[in-house]
């Protein structure tokens, strides 16, 4: 699988050496012509400069040098008198002071440099434009290389980028193509190692949106299969009322109406529940004062169980969550205590305040779960009491999906004291 990354810095790494090495050889050759003429100017001058008795003849090939490059070499003595000039040069005045040093004279600058014995002083003078045109010729020919690169780099640019783009079309491609029935992970192929991560998301989004389609066919059967035995039921009760009319058929009747109607209720926020969950800025509710008022809704149907309650909690144990869904998973736990609870037995709620957690506990004196039930508890349908008691296996299973979109921890086993269940919520604190 080849990298992005590393294509990209081949190429470049190609693309700037050609330029350095094209650079370095324009400006080699540019210096090479300009120091050779400027040197060559100068061996020539001092030859013409070297003493008295060289001919005017001599003199003859300065006429054909560029008067910047000319090196003008004058002598005074001691006087002041100008002893020696060399020809075709302006006369400059001479520097006070002996060495190097930077003078204007005719509009020009001039670097001169000045030596003396005492008795005569000798000044050779250049104009500083003759360094200047090395300058500027050295940086002209390191410039055109440059100047030059930018079209080639855009070609090789986009002839690299786009031999590597069109491994993501075709992928991209080969992704519109997949079917809606595809259940295969993608396959990365020849994509670019950079994109390995996405395509590594992607596999995963897809996996998860599998096993949610798996989990809403398995409930769509799971839920025909429930609401089949009911539907029965009633129809047979139908079937009895009209042939023999009595008031328990017409109570048995109901019963079932009720039954169904439960179920159909719980399917309903089960499906709600399943939805994507959107966070909102919820209210802050007294939990305390809330989980009493959800004991209060079941007191009738706990006095009918002969079950008794017991209340530890106190006001002012605020939370940020959604009033229906917090009675929805507390309603749950309550429902499945006094259902599984026999005649006679009690439960107890508990609300305790932590320092990061609030902790809810329902305790019932019922008749537990089987061993071997116990990591099944939260599954759709599953029931793990005796079919004597009424109910549809999906009480646990709400109670779980509100936990879990609230971020609440939610657990429930056996008793370790005595017979009975411990449904414990684990909720964290609002800020």
């Amino acid at each position: 699988m080849i990298s992005l990354r590393r294509g990209i810095l081949i190429w470049a790494t190609i693309l700037i050496a050609i330029i350095a090495i094209a650079s370095v050889l324009a400006t080699r050759h540019v210096a090479m012509v300009e120091v050779n003429k400027l040197l060559d100017n100068e061996l020539q001058q001092i030859a013409l400069n070297a003493g008295r008795g060289v001919s005017e003849a001599a003199f003859a090939p300065l006429k054909k040098t560029e008067i910047e490059n000319r090196v003008a070499v004058q002598v005074w003595t001691d006087t002041g008198e100008l002893i020696h000039r060399s020809p075709g040069t302006e006369r400059l005045p001479r520097s006070t002071n002996p060495g190097f040093a930077d003078l204007e004279s005719g509009g020009n600058i001039w670097r001169v440099y000045t030596a003396s014995d005492g008795n005569r002083f000798a000044q050779v003078a250049q104009r500083m434009s003759a360094r200047m045109e090395i300058v500027n010729h050295a940086a002209a020919g390191a410039a055109v290389p440059l100047l030059a690169a930018f079209p080639i780099a855009w070609i090789a640019a986009i002839f690299g980028i786009n031999r590597l783009l069109r491994r993501v079309e075709d992928f991209s491609t080969a992704l519109a193509l997949r079917g809606v029935e595809a259940s295969g992970p993608v396959i990365a192929g020849e994509m670019p190692r950079e994109f390995l991560p996405v395509i590594v998301s992607l596999n995963g989004l897809i996996e998860k949106h599998l096993v949610a389609i798996e989990q809403q066919k398995q409930f769509v059967s799971e839920a025909a299969h429930e609401l089949r035995t009911p539907l029965a039921a009633l129809q047979i009760q139908v079937d009895n009322l009209r042939s023999q009319p009595d008031p328990e058929s017409v109570g048995e009747l109901s019963d079932g109406i009720r039954r169904a109607t439960a179920m159909v209720a719980q399917l309903l926020s089960l499906a709600r529940l399943d939805a994507p969950h959107i966070p909102v800025n919820s209210p802050k509710l007294d939990l305390g004062a809330l989980i009493v008022s959800i004991i209060a809704e079941f007191v009738p149907t706990s006095t009918s169980c002969g079950v008794e309650f017991a209340v530890s909690a106190r006001e002012e144990i605020f939370v940020k969550a959604s009033d229906a869904e917090v009675r929805l998973l507390f309603g749950n736990l309550i429902d499945n205590a006094i259902r599984y609870t026999p005649r006679g037995g009690n439960i107890e709620v508990m609300v305790e305040e932590g320092r990061s957690m609030i902790e809810v506990k329902i305790i019932d004196s019922g008749i537990g779960i089987p061993d071997a039930s116990l990591s099944r508890i939260f599954d759709r349908f599953y029931r793990a009491a005796p079919l004597d008691i009424e109910g549809t296996g999906l009480g646990l299973a709400i109670a779980k999906k509100v936990a879990e979109r609230n971020s609440y921890v939610l657990n429930v086993s056996n008793r370790t004291d005595v017979r009975g269940v411990l449904a414990q919520v684990l909720i964290p604190l609002s800020d």
